[in-house]
């Protein structure tokens, strides 16, 4: 295996008291300086990549925390699933060096279902164009099974509020696009979405037969389409770049948008929708900040990025820690 030539830095209350932070300094297989990322592991609130800076971009993607941790649910869970429980738990985490490059992780333990989140950022083939995964690894620590399981994730895009202003539900913001079952590229503010009120789904799954997600606190759920694949793409900056999120199909039950499109969403469940006691589950999430061809040309870049995402799965599934990463307290 190559030398890693990214490195880190740990800073202990980074974010203030209790938030820890990991800074990165992303650099290309060449040598080259790429970019800069700074990721929150501990304590409450938004954990997750805060900043992800790509030199060639110039200008940072991020708005706030991706693969945030915002809400989880299941049948007669004995709390309100509006209640953003898992951002209210407090997270423990590190970094370390290893398969998949730097790994960031960041562990939490909410009404009885652990999760660990690992973000791997290896150096970059081309310092023009930002990638890394994550994996999402969810243990039920219940001695009950939790019916219809699901937690939901965002990724804050500035690059979909180009205009700002107006308050948190950015009003201006220009929505972000999905890849739909009939292959046309949709903008979900386009097509009436607003704020959490329009899901797409895997064609035939449970969640298309229902016509909903169960126990969804926000928008009832509603499903509205149907996706080609599981990837999100945001409005293109300036220079033409984009943030694209793709997410491993045995895993993810739909794909939303918040804050008029500011908030790209993910919601993710235990394959088979119900989750066992003592059971073990992880999910694939892969991140592209990259030049991309303009809309005409874009479902081409598309179906490569998602054949290449697809045949990464078992590699980056192997890149875990999870057995040995220490345990949330």
């Amino acid at each position: 295996m190559p030398a890693l030539l990214s490195s880190w830095d740990m800073i202990p209350d980074g974010y203030g008291p209790g938030k820890d932070k990991v800074a990165i300094v992303w650099k290309a297989t060449t040598g080259a300086v790429a970019g800069h990322v700074e990721v929150l592991v501990s304590g409450e609130g938004n954990t997750g990549p805060q900043k992800i800076m790509l030199a060639a971009a110039g200008a940072s993607p991020s708005q706030g925390a991706w693969d945030c941790r915002e809400w989880h649910w299941w049948k007669n869970c004995p709390f309100d699933p509006a209640e953003m429980r898992p951002r209210k738990t407090r997270a423990t985490g590190g970094v370390d060096a290893g398969p998949g490059g730097i790994r960031v992780w960041s562990r939490y333990l909410t009404d009885g279902v652990e999760v660990l989140q690992e973000w791997f950022f290896d150096d970059l083939a081309n310092a023009d164009a930002g990638r890394y995964d994550a994996l999402c690894t969810f243990r039920n620590t219940h001695d009950t099974t939790l019916e219809e399981y699901g937690q939901f994730f965002a990724s804050y895009t500035a690059w979909n509020d180009p205009v700002g202003g107006g308050g948190w539900r950015h009003p201006n913001a220009a929505g972000h696009l999905y890849w739909n079952g009939a292959g046309q590229l949709v903008n979900f503010k386009t097509a009436g979405g607003a704020h959490l009120d329009y899901y797409v789904v895997e064609a035939g799954s449970p969640f298309h037969q229902l016509g909903h997600i169960p126990h969804c606190p926000k928008g009832g759920g509603v499903v509205k389409d149907v996706w080609k694949y599981p990837l999100s793409i945001s409005q293109p900056n300036a220079n033409g770049y984009r943030h694209v999120i793709l997410c491993e199909r045995n895993g993810v039950s739909a794909l939303a948008q918040g804050e008029n499109g500011v908030a790209q969403d993910y919601l993710l469940y235990p394959p088979g929708v119900d989750f066992e006691p003592g059971r073990t589950f992880s999910v694939h999430v892969r991140h592209l900040i990259e030049h991309l061809p303009s809309e005409p040309e874009l479902p081409a870049f598309l179906d490569a990025a998602w054949q290449q995402f697809v045949a990464a799965h078992t590699r980056v599934h192997r890149h875990t820690r999870y057995p040995k990463a220490p345990r949330s307290k």
